[in-house]
This record gives structure tokens, C-alpha cells and sequence, in this order.
């Protein structure tokens, strides 16, 4: 018989039933049962008929629970080798997830190595060229050079490093509600790319009508040109068609950057037949397909 807690219980109603037509009989409790009450009833003809009755319904009664109880101690023992289960699972996913986190933080740690390398060798290679004419103007006897001086090129050269590894995404509209994270990441999705992001801010002053820009830092400066190379693809999107993504610039790059785009822009209008756009800080024209 297969354990089950109903069959348990209607046992337990026919242990119940039994007691209560037992003990009837008898006109008394469990407690005032004695062997000369039924020795007594057994000396009728109608006692023994009960008796008999009684021991095989008591009979039935025990093997039914003895049989429920068999089940229920396999059922036991099957519910416990699959806790035992269950738990070597659950150690086998908290290893596997320390073994993430010890990997993710080995990749951060890296990227961080990584960073603070280029920007000091970008440092020693500025303060290297400042030492050149430092020696340079000594040796003319003009003593031009300041400490100051020396610091800002320094935070110049730290600054450049740091500007290396962003990039610019034009086009996007403003919301005050909007899930900045959401719309950076289904920009990259339509690239077809998932780069490690550092950080992202909308930059700039809210003007209405006017959509600001959005940095984003990247990992490193090779993460920012394989992007850039793909910015092409938003051209075919759906969603940012009119999203585009340049390299950031500093402020004369941005004004030579812009003198660019509106000498692009007449020759757009003067040659439209021919496709024009901005290589390597000049403009390129072909011949557009028919």
C-alpha cells in the first residue's frame, strides 16, 4: 500500500470508530478495562460473536497501518536522499558562483592594472617631453618653465588619456523619466556589440527642444575605436536611425570637428550626386551607386 497522508488519516478513523464500539460494549474507558470484564463477556454466546468480530476488524486495522507505516518509512527515505541531493546542489551553485564573483573581480582588478598602466606611461611620456625643453630653455638661458606649468601639462596629458576612452552618442532623445541604462544598452544591442561600460551621464545644460549628448566611458581606448567603427550600423536601425556616435573631443578638435561637418555640408548641397564624408579629419568623396 502507497503511503499517502489521506489513507493515514481514514486509518486513523477506523482506529477511532473501533475504540469507540470496543469500549461501548463494555460501558467504560480505556482506563477501567479489565481482564475479568472480558472474561465476563466472553462467558455468553453473544460476548464471544463480539470478540471474535472485534479481533478480526483489529486484525485488518493493524495490517492496513502497518502496511501505511512500511510506505511511509520508504517515502521518508526517499524525501531524504533528495533533500541530500538538493543540498549538494545548492553547494555545487555557491561554489560556482564564488567562482564567478572571484572571476569577475579578477577581470575589474585587470581592467584597473590595465588603466592605471596606460596613464602613467602616458604621464612619464609627457613629463619626459617637458624634461626635453626644460633642458632645451636652460640651455638658451631662458628660464620659461614653471612648476605650474610642468602640473598642467601633466593634467593635460591625464586628461587626453582619460578622453581616449569615451565616446559620444548624438541624437537621443531627452526624457526626464527615461532609463538612461535601457536606452545606452539598445543603442549597443543595434550594434551588435556588449562592451564593458564604466560609467554613462547625460552632459550639458536641459533646453527644450534640445536632446543632450550622452558620454559614455568605456574600458579602454581599443574598446572606444572598435565601437566607433561600428557606429555605422544605427543607420539601419529602427529605433536610432538618427543616432550617431563620435569619439570624444576636446574643445579645438570640436571646433575643427564642426568646421568639417559645414564644409561637408555645402558640398553636399553642391554635389549631390557624389557621397561625402569625414576620414582621418578630411573630407572624402565618392561616386554614389546607381
Amino acid at each position: 500500500m502507497e503511503f499517502s497522508v489521506e489513507k493515514w488519516q481514514d486509518a486513523c478513523v477506523g482506529i477511532e470508530q473501533f475504540e469507540l464500539e470496543f469500549y461501548a460494549r463494555f460501558t467504560c474507558d480505556p482506563e477501567d478495562l479489565t481482564k475479568e470484564k472480558l472474561e465476563s463477556c466472553m462467558k455468553t454466546r453473544r460476548g464471544e460473536v463480539h470478540l471474535s468480530e472485534w479481533v478480526v476488524d483489529f486484525a485488518a486495522i493493524y495490517s492496513r497501518i502497518k502496511a501505511l507505516t512500511q510506505s511511509s518509512a520508504r517515502k521518508i527515505e526517499e524525501l531524504r536522499g533528495n533533500v541530500m541531493e538538493n543540498q549538494e546542489k545548492v553547494i555545487t551553485l555557491q561554489d560556482q558562483l564564488l567562482k564567478s564573483k572571484d572571476e569577475q573581480l579578477a577581470a575589474i582588478q585587470t581592467t584597473v592594472k590595465n588603466e592605471v598602466a596606460s596613464v602613467q606611461t602616458a604621464v612619464k611620456a609627457e613629463i619626459g617631453s617637458w624634461s626635453d625643453v626644460v633642458k632645451r630653455e636652460r640651455s638658451t638661458s631662458h628660464p620659461s618653465i614653471t612648476q605650474a606649468s610642468l602640473k598642467e601639462a601633466v593634467k593635460s596629458a591625464v586628461s587626453e588619456e582619460d578622453r581616449s576612452r569615451n565616446i559620444m552618442i548624438f541624437g537621443k532623445e531627452d526624457a526626464e523619466d527615461e532609463d538612461l541604462s535601457q536606452t545606452v544598452s539598445e543603442i549597443f544591442e543595434d550594434l551588435g556589440e556588449k562592451p564593458q561600460l564604466i560609467e554613462f551621464r547625460r552632459v550639458g545644460t536641459v533646453k527644450t527642444g534640445r536632446c543632450r549628448p550622452i558620454k559614455v566611458k568605456l574600458s579602454s581606448n581599443e574598446a572606444v575605436a572598435h565601437v566607433l567603427r561600428r557606429s555605422r550600423a544605427l543607420k539601419c536601425s529602427v529605433k536610432n536611425q538618427s543616432t550617431y556616435i563620435v569619439a570624444d573631443r576636446n574643445r579645438e578638435e570640436r571646433d575643427s570637428f564642426k568646421k568639417l561637418v559645414d564644409q561637408m555640408k555645402l558640398k553636399m548641397e553642391r554635389e549631390p550626386e557624389m557621397y561625402h564624408f569625414i576620414k582621418e579629419g578630411q573630407i572624402s568623396s565618392v561616386k554614389r551607386r546607381s
